[in-house]
Order: structure tokens, then sequence, then C-alpha cells
């Protein structure tokens, strides 16, 4: 650790010395403070200038004499000419409009759904047009258009859920909301559901081991969400879902943006009141549910300072289980989950002055998550306290096409859980230290070179290496490989809430200790022009190897819940082609095919990952008309078989039948309102008996875990959004 520390260090003063050639300009709006893109800065009387990108932000080397002139100037806005006498590290210029030229409306398009074309990582952004395309009203409902993730029902009774990423569970992709590690621990289970849609401005899918800078969790991918911000927020924002199953979803936010200072508020609360038994099994076909969200965010950016606060409160009551009692039955099985939950992060960074393109970041995050559960005869009470903090920093080394960055973290969790009459408490603390360096060659070449080193209080320490390359060998080719190694602190039975909804005894051969795998991947991304039609095709593979893995294994054939550690290979190969095309203005169609070929050791057998398809398709359309005030979405997903758990005695091995969910969608945009209806699982296609031993619940062959699809039928949905647009908010409103 020695040795890391006087790396850090070395690299650090390293960084400093090198970087005062550079100065960083940020050029803006003078009134509304939007970035300007392209904007000339220039010394006067040289050729020496630069041009500002996405971010309005550049770097122009320091002027041979004191005192310099530098031109900022940009199309219809005033040039500023701007002396400079001393040394700075950190310039900002707002630029005036000019009043000379007459007035010139500028239209662009941004894609709903696109991928980060500079990022050496595969990360596609999901923006929040992209999720009005559907019926979403939370997280879980956010990937029904996205062709690398997918989310799944656990069980058929407590409406549990986890995200797929690479043919594996949620448990292992970095989940942060706004790069801050969150949705982990014993939320795994619901936290999907405890996200609303309408809050967030874009979702970040990455596949691969992410970075090493967010913390040490992350194997697969992750999954970054942004909330938006005060200054995107019209003053009033409404929303109101309903369907005909007694589902009632809305929302409300507010925002507030002056000077240097927004803060925003946001409210949500929904519930799900159906008590209705479609296939006579004498279960409700999904849970009732009680929701309520908060949220308030503070935002404050400053020349030299910016800074991020937010706070959020959830309450959730969910219900289950039978609706009447089956012959020779004394009482109901009933399931009853609350759960409480606050958290908050803050965040701050400083630009340090006399050395340009050079910062410090301070992260601090925590949340206390209360779930109490009753699952027939058994109870399952969790607590969790979280806390984690991070020290960064971030400069160049000599120019602009190196940089280094250097950060210190801990990760401090405390579990209290009990399960029926056994109590189980644990403390991890993993201290960390990461670095990063980046190479960049104009937009050709990115390469991401990261190392962690993290000190776990229970288990040896860590060391991952993660290296992420983008190469652009003509313009529309890019060329992406990554690999790395992850690690995380398993926690069985909140990831795994199913084995508490069924009859399986749970049997605790090995305790549990840390899970690691090493992934590596490869993708192409190819634009092919067609005229004037653009269209795009991407291909991926990634390879994951587990060293070290928590077996959960229910193919035992005694019905039990048999927990120990991996003896032997567990391994996922993941490999996705994906194509895009708009053939006219307004239509955007995608085409997606999906392959994973996941196995895992149990007792000594080699066997296929049980309720995953090896196959999947998603066919999307959306149209837009041109006077903007329709739009049509549809999505199909496809399904192949998914084998079964050999969970019985004698069983034998099955599969599901091949499936498909169609949904369709039509939003009509007028003035500040939305109104949009659809329906979903138009195709009727439903899993008739999901729950085994339904008619003996408290019987030794119940089993809630083999559920492959709805078992509603096709549901009707519609509602109303309404945006209050001043002059302000306007500037950020943008449907399309």
């Amino acid at each position: 650790m020695k040795h890391i520390i006087l790396i850090f260090s070395i690299l650090s003063v390293f960084t400093q010395l090198n970087a005062q050639s550079q100065i960083m300009v940020h050029v803006e709006d003078a009134i509304s403070k939007e970035p300007l893109i392209g904007a000339g800065v220039v010394w006067a009387e040289t050729k020496i200038g630069s041009a500002t990108d996405i971010s309005g932000m550049t770097f122009i080397p320091k002027p041979s004499k004191y005192p310099s002139f530098l031109i900022v100037s940009y199309v219809g806005y005033q040039t500023d000419t701007i002396e400079i006498s001393t040394f700075q590290a950190h310039l900002h210029v707002g630029l005036k409009s000019s009043i000379v030229l007459d007035e010139v409306e500028i239209k662009a398009k941004q894609k709903d759904n696109f991928f980060k074309s500079l990022d050496p990582l595969k990360t596609e952004v999901v923006s929040q047009n992209e999720l009005r395309k559907a019926a979403c009203c939370n997280l879980s409902e956010s990937f029904q258009t996205n062709a690398s993730a997918q989310v799944n029902f656990e069980d058929a009774v407590t409406g549990a859920k986890q995200i797929q990423l690479l043919g594996l569970k949620g448990i292992y992709v970095q989940n942060t909301i706004e790069n801050t590690p969150s949705l982990r621990g014993l939320s795994s289970s619901f936290a999907l559901d405890n996200v609303p849609a309408p809050w967030l401005k874009t979702i970040e899918v990455s596949k691969g081991t992410p970075s090493v800078r967010s913390g040490y969790e992350g194997i697969t991918g992750s999954i970054n969400i942004n909330y938006k911000e005060p200054e995107e927020l019209s003053p009033l924002y409404l929303d109101v879902f309903a369907n005909h199953t007694g589902r009632l979803e809305g929302n409300l936010i507010t925002g507030v943006h002056k000077n240097k200072w927004g803060t925003a508020l946001f409210a949500n609360g929904a519930m799900t009141k159906d008590k209705k038994d479609r296939n006579g099994d004498t279960f409700y076909d999904q849970p009732q549910v009680g929701q309520i969200n908060l949220m308030n965010r503070w935002v404050y950016n400053g020349d030299k300072m910016e800074s991020k606060f937010m706070i959020k409160g959830l309450h959730e009551d969910r219900t289950s289980g039978q609706l009447s009692l089956n012959e020779g039955q004394s009482h109901p099985y009933k399931i009853n989950i609350k759960t409480n939950r606050i958290e908050g992060f803050g965040k701050m960074g400083f630009f340090l002055p006399g050395l340009a393109n050079r910062s410090i970041g301070i992260t601090a995050s925590g949340f206390w998550h209360d779930q109490k559960g009753k699952y027939g005869l058994n109870n399952y009470d969790g607590v969790q306290g979280s806390f984690f903090g991070n020290l960064q920093y971030q400069g160049i080394i000599k120019n602009t096409n190196h940089s280094l960055f250097l950060g210190a973290s801990i990760m401090y969790d405390t579990y209290n859980e009990k399960i029926n009459s056994t109590k189980i408490e644990r403390v991890d603390i993993v201290p960390g230290l990461s670095t990063e360096y980046t190479y960049k060659y104009l937009e050709k070449i990115t390469l991401v070179a990261g190392l962690r080193a993290d000190f776990p209080n229970h288990f040896k320490p860590q060391i991952n290496p993660r290296i992420h390359f983008r190469y652009e060998p003509i313009t529309g080719t890019q060329l992406r490989v990554a690999g790395g190694r992850g690690f995380r602190i398993p926690n069985v039975y909140a990831e795994n809430i199913y084995m508490f909804a069924s009859s399986r005894l749970i049997n605790v051969i090995e305790q549990p200790l840390f899970e690691s795998a090493w992934n590596t991947g490869i993708s192409v991304m190819q634009d092919i022009p067609l005229g004037d039609i653009k269209s795009k095709i991407s291909i991926d593979f990634f390879h994951t190897r587990f060293t070290h893995q928590a077996i959960v294994d229910i193919e035992n054939g005694h019905n039990e819940v048999q927990i120990y550690n991996l003896n032997g290979k567990s391994y996922s190969n993941s490999f996705m082609t994906e194509w895009t095309i708009t053939p006219v203005l307004g239509l955007d169609i995608k085409a997606a095919y999906r392959l994973e070929d996941v196995h895992q050791t149990m007792h000594g057998k080699l066997l296929r990952k049980n309720m995953l398809p090896l196959h999947r398709g998603l066919f999307a359309v959306t149209y837009k008309t041109k006077d903007e005030h329709w739009m049509l979405s549809g999505n199909l997903n496809i399904n192949g078989k998914a084998r079964f758990p050999l969970s019985f005695e004698n069983s034998q091995t099955t599969f599901s039948p091949i499936s498909s969910m169609l949904n369709l969608q039509v939003t009509r945009y007028q003035n500040a309102f939305e109104f949009f209806f659809g329906g979903e699982n138009l195709l009727n296609v439903r899993q008739k008996n999901p729950i085994i031993g339904a008619n003996d619940p408290f019987g030794s062959n119940f089993d809630t875990y083999q559920v492959w699809g709805s078992v509603i039928g096709p549901v009707a949905y519609g509602g109303v959004r309404y945006n209050f647009k001043n002059k302000k908010s306007n500037q950020h409103e943008n449907h399309y």
C-alpha cells in the first residue's frame, strides 16, 4: 500500500508541474449561461487558438508574455477582447448576443437514445424523450426499447424485479445515481420500482467493467441515472397515469434557478389496487402496492466551485398472496413487505487556482434502508446503513492529450438481518485507492487505463485493473476493446428474495465470501449511409469468467436453497447485434438480436442458467409527424425458450415456450399538454400457471420462482402530462 501511495504522490506532483502551460477557458451565453459550442479563442496578433467543445470548454497555451489579449468570438455574438495580465488557470467568458444580425432559427434533432461516440466504454444514453414512448412510470419499466438490458420478475407473487446485463443478474451491475453508488444491498430486489421515471434526465447503460472512479463494484457493466437539473425544469410539471388493472400514479415537479443557485422539488405517489385472480389459482395476479417518493435537490455553479446536494425519502407498502382459500386450508398464504428509506448525497468540485485543468472533487453519500417482510410462514427483516466517501483529483499532464485521475474512497455498510428467529449482523468496511490515466489523440484514439486497490475488512486486498480502448480508423467506424476485473460482497438473502416466498428449506453449506470475475469485450459500430438515409449497425461480444462466486443453488432435486461458494466454472458469453435506421425524417426503426450463453457449476455439474432465454429479439418503431403534434411508438420483445430449474426429486428438463410482448402507444402534443394512451402485451401472451403447488401453499412443493411471462394479459393505459412553460424553460424544452 505504501508503494501505491508513493506512486500517487509522484504522479500528482508531475501533473501539477506540467499543467501550468495551459489555460482552461469556458465560453457561455452571458444571459442564459448556455455553453457556446465552437466559439473561437485566440491570442491577439498570433495564430495560436482553439475552439470550444460541446461543454463550451477549451484549452489554450499560456501567452509568451504578459500582458496579452485574448479574443473570444462566436457567430451571432459580440466579440470580446480580454486583457490577461497574470497567469489564470480557469477563465469564464460570457458573450452577449449581437444586435446587428437578423434573427436566424436553427433546428437540430438529437436522437432519443444514442451511443456516446467519444466514450471508450460502449455507453448508450436513454433520454427522457425515449422514456415517454412507453408506459414508463419507474426505472424498472425504462428498458422496453433497450436491446442491452432486460428486466424480469424474480417470482410470481412479490413483484420483485431484477435487471439483466450480459446474461447475469443486476447485482453484478454497478448501479449509480449521478456516478455515486446507490440501489445496492438490501434494496436490490425492489429498487427499480422505487425510482420514478419522470424524475430522470437520462439513463446511461455501459457494457463491460466500468471505470474505477465510482467504486469497486461492477462486473458486467454500469447503469447510471441522472436526475433532472433545476435549470432544466419549468416552474410546474404534473402528470397522471392510470391503467385498467387499478394502477394509478402521479408526479409533481417544480424547479427554480437564479444566478448561481438552483433547487428542485420532486413528489411521486403510486398505488396498485388490483384484486383479481384471472387464472383461478386463488392468488393475486399482481401485488397491491402503495408508494410515496419525495426528493429535494440543490445545485450551485460558481466560477471556482460547483456543488450538488440531494435528499430523498421513500415509503412503500406491498401486499400479495391468496385472495381465497383452497379446500382444506385453515388460513391464507399472505405476503406483506414494508419499506422505509432515506438517502442523500453531496458533491463538491473545486477548480484549483494557479494551474490549468486541475480540480479536486469530494463526494459523500449514504442511506438508511429498513425492510420488513412476511412471506407465508417465513419472515425476513433487514436494516442497512451505508456510507460512501470519495476524494478525487484530476489534472492534465503537459497537455490535454494526457490526463490523470487519482482517488481515495471508503465504503461502509452495516447489516442487521433477521430470518425467522435467526439474526445475522455484519459490518463491511472497504477503503480503496484508484488511479486512471487517459490518452487522447484528436477524435481517433482514446485509451483509459485504470487500477483500483481495495482493502476489505473481512478478506484479502483486491487489486482490480481495468482498460478501455476506442479507435476510429475512418469516420463512421468505431472499434472498442475493454477488459478488467471487478469484485463485490454478496447479500444472498436480500438479493434472492424469492427463496422466502416458496417452501424451499434454506441450507447454508458454506458462508459466502466475496465474488470476483474477469470481463473482456469487443464492439464495432459502423455508420451505413444510404444516400440521405441514416443507418448504423452495432456488434459486440462480451465474456465474463468468475473466479469467486456465491452459489444460490435450487437445482438439487430436494426443493432446497443450498448456499455455498463456487467450486468449478462459471461464465457468461453475450453476443448482440443492433441495427438502427431513419428511412425518412421522423421515422426511427431499431432491430436487435441477443444471444446469452450462461453456465454455472452446481454440486459438481456445469448447468446452463435456468430461467434465462438463450435467444432474445427486439423490434422498435417510432414515428413523429412533421408538425410535431403526434408520436406513434411500438416495440416487440421476443424471448426464446428458457430452462426450468431441476428443483424437485425426479425433475425432468423442461423449457418455457417462445414468448413475445407487443406494446403500442400514441402521444398527442398540444401546447403545454401531452396526452398519451396505449396498450401492453397486446398479443395476449400469458403464463397460465406460474405458481407450482398453488393448491397447497404450505406444502412441500410450493414454488413461485418459475415465472416467464405475464399473468394478466393485455393492459390498457393512458395519461396526461402538463408542463408549464415560461420564457426561460422554453430554452430547455425539447420533445424531439
